[in-house]
Formats: C-alpha cells, sequence, structure tokens
C-alpha cells in the first residue's frame, strides 16, 4: 500500500480554505467579464462588419477548467464557426498565473478570403503570428509566434493563428485591451471602399 503524505507547505494549503475560495472568487469574476464581452461582440459583430452573415454562427460560448497545462483556465469563443475545415474562431482565453489573450483563428474559406487583410490589418499592433503546428495550443512562446509576419507566405500554411497577449496585472484594464483588439479584428472584416 502506497503511503501518501503531505509536504509542511501542502499542509498548510489544505488547512486554509480562504485561498480556494478567494480564486472562486476571481473566476467567477472573470466570467461574469467573458458573459459581458459575449454580448457586446456579438451585437458589435453584426453591426460593424457585413461581410460575414453572423446569424450562420453558433451562439459565444464559455468553457472552463481546471487542468490546461496543470493550471486553470477560462475561454470565450466568438465567432466560432466550424463548417467542415472552414474555421473562424475569436477566442478570449484567461490562463491562471500567465495572461489573457484574444486569439484568432482562420482556415479554409476564411482563411482565403480574409487572410491577407489580417496578415496586414494586424501587423504592428501588439498581434504575434503563430508559426506552430497545433492550431489549437493556446499557449504562447517565442518559439512558436513572431512579432515580424510581413514577410511571411501565408498561402501555403494549413491555417493561420494570431495572438494578443495582455498580461494579468493588466487585469482591471483587460476588458478595454479586449475591446480594443477585437475592434482590430472587425476591421479587417469590414468591407473596403471602392477605390
Amino acid at each position: 500500500m502506497a503511503k501518501v503524505m503531505l509536504s509542511q507547505k501542502e499542509l498548510e494549503l489544505v488547512s486554509e480554505a480562504e485561498w480556494i475560495l478567494l480564486k472562486n472568487r476571481i473566476m467567477e469574476k472573470i466570467s461574469i467579464l467573458f458573459g459581458s464581452l459575449a454580448d457586446e461582440w456579438k451585437s458589435n459583430f453584426k453591426l460593424k462588419q457585413s461581410v460575414i452573415d453572423s446569424s450562420l454562427f453558433k451562439h459565444p460560448k464559455i468553457s472552463k477548467g481546471e487542468q490546461y497545462q496543470q493550471l486553470p483556465w477560462m475561454v470565450l469563443d466568438y465567432p466560432r464557426e466550424f463548417t467542415g475545415h472552414n474555421v473562424l474562431l475569436v477566442r478570449c482565453f484567461f490562463w491562471w498565473g500567465k495572461y489573457f489573450a484574444l486569439i484568432l483563428l482562420v482556415e479554409g474559406l476564411y482563411q482565403k478570403n480574409f487572410g491577407q487583410q489580417f496578415q496586414e490589418g494586424l501587423l504592428n499592433k501588439g498581434w504575434h503570428f503563430y508559426e506552430g503546428g497545433d492550431k489549437w495550443d493556446n499557449s504562447f512562446s517565442k518559439e512558436t509566434f513572431t512579432d515580424n509576419w510581413s514577410q511571411t507566405d501565408i498561402q501555403d500554411k494549413s491555417f493561420l493563428k494570431w495572438i494578443y497577449l495582455i498580461p494579468i496585472k493588466n487585469f482591471n484594464c483587460v476588458e478595454e485591451e479586449m475591446k480594443s483588439a477585437y475592434e482590430q479584428i472587425l476591421l479587417c472584416l469590414s468591407p473596403k471602399p471602392m477605390e
């Protein structure tokens, strides 16, 4: 029979309930924030761009868990369109102890129709371009993302993905920063004026 023992620090933590209650309050506040963003983003998407019929999109979805690389997380997905190989996903991501992020993923027809607009419209605005292989990887590293993608040939990529990072220390400004980054995405999806 295995003898399971706790370290002194583990014993102190398991004996104290306040820290887990505080963590739960923080996650509830993030859920409220994401719910507010979901409502605003859904109405803004309909109002500010007319290229894509937003009635085709599923409703915003908030998910959460405890074990993304062993840390709590929460996501808001909207728009979230997955039709075959055609993907348009904007993901608001919170990762405990790491960061907030806005992640844009396009594939298939969305990549073909809007990839160039995103490549040009998000450049030099705080976004990072993904050069890794797993489109569902939400973690950021300097090995898989680049700040300078202006010369990247996006035609040969099977999908395109960008991430906009917001440090957790900016929590009290995260709503405004998320809205600003989301607005940059909408501008890339807006009809271009006739020349």
